[in-house]
């Protein structure tokens, strides 16, 4: 069998000196410190057209959120400084805090993925209204879900 090449190689950065978009979230400011990676996006894409369980498409939006918004793993002067989860760990409590639906979560998910992948973000995308589709096999605990943490561990700080 011939290869048909090799993929995986590039990995995107945001610029350390670039100015970085911002927004507002219930009074408070959030800037964008990581790339959401685009296999998110697929997975995001495929939940809002029905073809992915709804439990894995809110898997997915968490992870988007999380990636853009944590400060990424870094080499500095010869050290690695670690991932800072602060400003994710901040906007989650916000949005616990502010009881913030599930609509205006995935509108902020798919705004924030569209600015990276340099889609127009003015709009919110094409769906169906309410909720992600549930299908019968998505009635499982979130424990059950890898990637997922309960709101008490978050708030306790044990993720």
């Amino acid at each position: 069998m011939a290869s048909i090449g090799s993929f995986g190689a590039a990995v995107r950065e945001i610029d350390p000196d670039g100015e970085r978009d911002t927004f507002d979230f219930f009074g408070e400011d959030f800037t964008i410190e990581g790339v959401i990676p685009p296999i998110l996006t697929l997975q995001l894409g495929a939940a809002i057209t029905g073809n992915l369980r709804d439990s894995e498409g809110r898997a997915a939006m968490w992870l988007a959120m999380q990636r853009a918004l944590t400060v990424p793993e870094r080499n500095q002067d010869g050290k690695t400084v670690p991932a800072d989860e602060s400003q994710f760990d901040r906007f989650y409590s916000l949005a616990v805090e502010n009881t913030c639906g599930l609509d205006e979560l995935m509108r902020l998910v798919f705004t924030l993925s569209g600015s990276q992948t340099g889609r127009p973000t003015g709009q919110r995308p094409t769906s169906q209204a309410g909720p992600l589709p549930t299908s019968t096999s998505s009635n499982s605990p979130s424990s059950d879900s890898p990637g997922l943490v309960s709101v008490e561990d978050r708030l306790a700080g044990l993720s």
